[in-house]
């Protein structure tokens, strides 16, 4: 009896030496029981269903030092039996799971849990199962994976959705003027603001970016919307230049599309196709178009501003849209102001002096009978002028020029106030801006880092307008003064008429001595 038993014993000892070599550990009851937790985060308030696809046991076999986790006892559900083989999924890459995973999407068999948002499901068993966005949440900008395809082999499993955002900015190309008013360099060829005349063209760059769409995604909206105030007049249709690039791609491509550009009002209207879209995922587009500043335009520090926005869809199974937040740009123009006085006593405004304001642009205007086209100022490398048009001082003295790009500008007197000599003497009239704060409009939507600070200028949720200072204002204007004529007999005045007595009364006068004189001859002989 003895030795039959030291013979188990024998044999037990050399099995449990065997299994040492090679040991497999089967998954806790936990793990089989139904005890997983599965975690989906970065939904973004969206809410997602879980549907189970198949079961499985998980070991963990250990050759050696080397752990390896596999899956055993794979029962596929039977409504996924004929497009799931669980061989095939283990050697599958990323653009065979996604095809797979919207194949299986289609069946939606075995629901496992609804309405999950940012949350987790518990008491689930080991397997593959695949996650569904079933509900987008309207103010989601994001665009998250839809389908997903994941194996819960541990007791805790968390999936991180992969998200995609289009962003969309504007900005204004200095092509005709290079001041502006938010502290860019003199070679930054793209700014937030300017400053130009009325009748300028101002040149704007919206660049934007394209999500990141599957390729079975179908029927998608990308609308670029561009809104000008009423200072703007839009430019033609035919004016307006789309690009578009993929991201492998170092250069744009011209986009062109009937259709793909409108012009309604004050609204400039861009759609991609749903076809290019998605066929173009995570790339950019670039549009060049412009306005013309016409009189309508507010001058001083109002700005007139240009704002851009992009509507997309952010749930093509819903055929939902999502629409970002305004980038504003503003473009500003000036007043010219002069007041006339008297040099001596200058709180006696001066009315009906007439000035001709000529500037460094060539305005092509003409300049009246008797007033010069240009006028050069400096002696050496002098610099010419152009004239703009004629100004006339009013009852209060004072007169302006409205809708001037900042600049030297110089006024020269043709006709002087009653009384009052002309001074031809160019006048120079700095005209000059400068910010002094920025403000935020707010509008709905997540806080915003204005332009002009470090961070991020895409999609903000506020239209920037810059608190500017001009020089030559109303309540400032440059003071021109004039000199009384001096007090001479002139043509038709009281000396004429006084010289023209004398005369008369010294004619008379000779005559009556003549006489006297002949009488007195007459009797002497």
């Amino acid at each position: 009896m003895k030795n039959n038993l030291k013979k188990c014993l024998a044999l037990l000892l050399s099995v449990v030496m065997v299994l040492a070599m090679t040991v497999t550990v089967f998954a806790t009851d936990s793990q089989q029981g139904g005890s997983s937790t599965l975690t989906i985060t970065n939904g973004i308030g969206n809410t997602y269903s879980v549907y189970q696809i198949a079961t499985f046991d998980v070991e963990t076999l250990t050759e050696g030092e080397t752990n390896s986790t596999v899956y055993t006892n794979i029962v596929v559900a039977d409504a996924y039996a004929d497009q799931f083989n669980p061989d095939a999924v283990k050697n599958m890459g990323a653009d065979e799971l996604v095809t797979l995973s919207n194949t299986l999407a289609s069946i939606t068999a075995n629901p496992i849990a609804s309405k999950v948002t940012d949350g987790t499901v518990t008491g689930l068993k080991t397997g593959y199962y695949l996650i569904k966005e079933t509900a987008h949440a309207s103010n989601d900008a994001k665009l998250a994976t839809k389908y997903i395809l994941v194996a819960v082999d541990k007791e805790a499993e968390t999936v991180t959705l992969k998200t995609s955002e289009p962003s969309i900015t504007k900005k204004i190309v200095l092509e005709n003027s290079t001041t502006n008013v938010d502290g860019a360099d003199a070679a930054d060829t793209l700014v937030d603001d300017n400053v130009v005349a009325i009748g300028d063209i101002v040149t704007y760059q919206i660049d934007a970016t394209i999500p990141e769409y599957p390729s079975y995604a179908t029927d998608v909206t990308y609308t670029i919307t561009d809104t000008m105030s009423a200072g703007l007049t839009p430019c033609e249709a035919k004016d307006v230049t789309v690009a578009i690039k993929g991201t492998n791609e170092e250069n744009y491509t011209p986009y062109k599309k009937e259709g793909a550009v409108s012009i309604s009002g004050q609204t400039i209207t861009i759609t991609i196709s749903s076809d290019k879209v998605i066929a173009t995922p995570g790339g950019a587009v670039r549009v060049t178009l412009s306005g013309t500043l016409n009189t309508s335009a507010n001058v001083g520090s109002t700005g007139n501003p240009n704002s851009v926005d992009l509507t997309y869809t952010n749930n093509w199974d819903e055929n939902t849209t999502h629409k970002t937040p305004e980038d504003t740009v503003i473009t500003y123009t000036g007043k010219l102001n002069i007041v006339k006085v008297d040099s001596v006593d200058t709180t006696k405004k001066l009315s009906g002096a007439e000035f001709a304001v000529y500037g460094p642009k060539n305005y092509n205007a003409t300049a009246p009978t008797g007033v010069d086209a240009t006028i050069s100022v400096g002696e050496e490398g002098a610099v010419t002028y152009y004239y703009h048009s004629t100004i006339t001082t009013g009852k209060d003295g004072t007169a302006s020029i409205s809708g001037l790009d900042a600049g030297t500008y110089y006024a020269v007197e043709t006709k002087a106030p009653s009384g009052y000599s002309v001074d031809a003497t160019p006048q120079e009239i700095a005209l000059t801006v400068s910010s002094t704060a920025i403000t935020a409009i707010e509008k709905a939507g997540d806080p915003v880092t204005p332009s002009g600070t470090t961070g991020t200028e895409a999609n903000q949720n506020a239209a920037n307008t810059y608190t500017v200072t001009w020089s030559n204002t109303e309540a400032d204007p440059l003071q021109i003064d004039n000199t009384k004529g001096t007090t001479l007999p002139g043509t038709g005045g009281i000396g004429t008429t006084l010289f023209t007595f004398g005369g008369l009364a010294l004619v008379i006068l000779a005559a009556v001595l003549f006489i006297v004189y002949t009488k007195k001859q007459r009797k002497q002989a």
